[in-house]
């Protein structure tokens, strides 16, 4: 008859040398980070600055969503979208500065010479595609 210390000692060496110290892998977490890595801000910065002059005469400190570059045959206009959508409606803008009405003829052009070249002002709609 064996003892009971013994067979507590034999069992304790078995699995002993089974058990091994494996690190735990990381929970893999889901990037809470989704949104574009160009900020409005950033695209603000990169506007022409007769275009931005004319955005912060215009409407100030309003918080702005988006914008939008439109490019077709030769012209650009910016498309302005701002949060509070009820209070600012959509700004649009030639590269000069000039405000743009919806079909984008001019609704109030820039100051001479707020691009450098005169104040060309952008007067035909852009077709669509």
């Amino acid at each position: 008859m064996k003892s009971p210390l013994f067979v507590a000692s034999a069992l304790v060496a078995l699995t002993g040398g089974c058990a091994s110290h494996h690190e735990a892998a990381p929970a893999v977490r889901e990037n809470p980070y989704t949104l574009p890595l160009v900020s409005p801000g950033t695209k603000f910065t990169a506007l022409p600055p007769a275009v931005q002059n004319t955005i912060r005469a215009e409407a100030g400190a309003a918080e702005i969503d988006r914008i939008v570059t439109y490019a077709g045959q030769g012209k650009v206009v910016y498309g302005i979208y701002f949060k509070n959508r009820e209070m600012n409606p959509p700004l649009y803008l030639a590269p000069d500065g000039s405000v743009l009405n919806l079909d984008l003829t001019v609704a109030k052009p820039a100051p001479l010479g707020t691009n450098g070249a005169g104040g060309e002002h952008i007067n035909s709609p852009i077709p669509g595609p």
